[in-house]
């Protein structure tokens, strides 16, 4: 009997070393009693051992089927066997949906609840949970630019957002310093393959600074306008950027720098008080020795 606690046990003894369980642990993870494919589907609900070495039960743990565009009407079945549902054009009508939405980048494997609002749906017994009163957007164009649209990050919604634009999320934790008590720092690659990393520290609650970006170090506050400019490492070009946007009233708040090393490129970033209009962008980003300048509104 005491083997039917296995897989509480293993939680717990997780929890306590604050660890995440993982999910293709032997026996007591999620998945290892996880079942995708319809055929494997099939095959369990008709002899279980056939892919499982033994009952989950027996260590604690339970099967579990996941849908998805892989999943057969055998899955589904199985799935919805607490709505009683046998009706087999029903559960393919079921399937389809799924497959579809798939098909969009939506998933369901770890999206029962989704699923069910699915299911509900297609067979007629869904309900709406609650009612819309509103939503906001805010969507800039300008006469010649691309429309922006902008959006709130926190904690909740990060991963949504990204899983929305195609980005793949992975996180990290490391006992190594670099120099700060708490650095956090995010790396990033794109499909060709190139990398960019940045990190930020806490001075003191009030007071958040970008610190390094892709091995460059500096002091930036991370709010209001920010010119982010990428040049070459030589004299003169505090003096020319300074210079033009002086010419257009734009007045600097602060200016940090972060170099690899002397002569190399290098990466300037001033806060400024007035919006910087895209003209004065393509300007900077035309004076000698500046390779990009770019604009990031915090």
């Amino acid at each position: 009997d005491g083997c039917r606690r296995l897989t509480e046990l293993s939680r717990y003894v997780a929890e306590i070393a604050n660890l995440l369980p993982r999910d293709n642990q032997p026996f007591v993870g999620a998945a290892a009693f996880a079942h995708k494919g319809g055929m494997h589907v099939h095959a369990i609900q008709r002899v279980a051992r056939s892919y499982e070495h033994l009952d989950p039960s027996l260590v604690g743990n339970a099967r579990r089927v996941l849908i998805s565009e892989l999943s057969g009407v055998s899955s589904v079945a199985g799935k919805v066997a607490g709505y009683n549902v046998t009706d087999r054009a029903l559960l393919k009508k079921i399937l389809d949906v799924v497959q579809k939405r798939e098909n969009e980048g939506y998933q369901y494997e770890a999206a029962e609840a989704s699923f069910d609002l699915i299911v509900r749906k297609v067979i007629g017994r869904y309900h709406p949970f609650f009612e819309l009163d509103h939503y906001r957007a805010i969507v800039l164009k300008d006469r010649d630019g691309q429309p922006i649209t902008e959006a709130t990050v926190n904690f909740v919604n990060a991963p949504t957002i990204a899983h929305d634009r195609g980005i793949e999320v992975v996180e990290l934790k490391s006992t190594e310093l670099h120099g700060y008590a708490n650095l956090i720092t995010i790396e990033t690659e794109n499909e060709n393959g190139a990398k960019n990393y940045i990190g930020g520290t806490l001075f003191t609650r009030e007071r958040p600074r970008i610190v390094v970006l892709n091995g460059k170090s500096f002091d930036v506050v991370p709010e209001g306008n920010l010119i982010v400019i990428e040049n070459r490492d030589v004299p003169g070009i505090v003096g020319s950027v300074g210079t033009l946007l002086g010419k257009h009233g734009i007045n600097i708040a602060q200016m940090t720098w972060g170099r690899t090393e002397p002569g190399r490129d290098a990466i300037t970033v001033i806060n400024v008080d007035q919006d910087v209009p895209k003209s004065v962008l393509e300007e900077l980003a035309k004076l000698p020795n500046i390779l990009t300048a770019k604009l990031i509104v915090i």
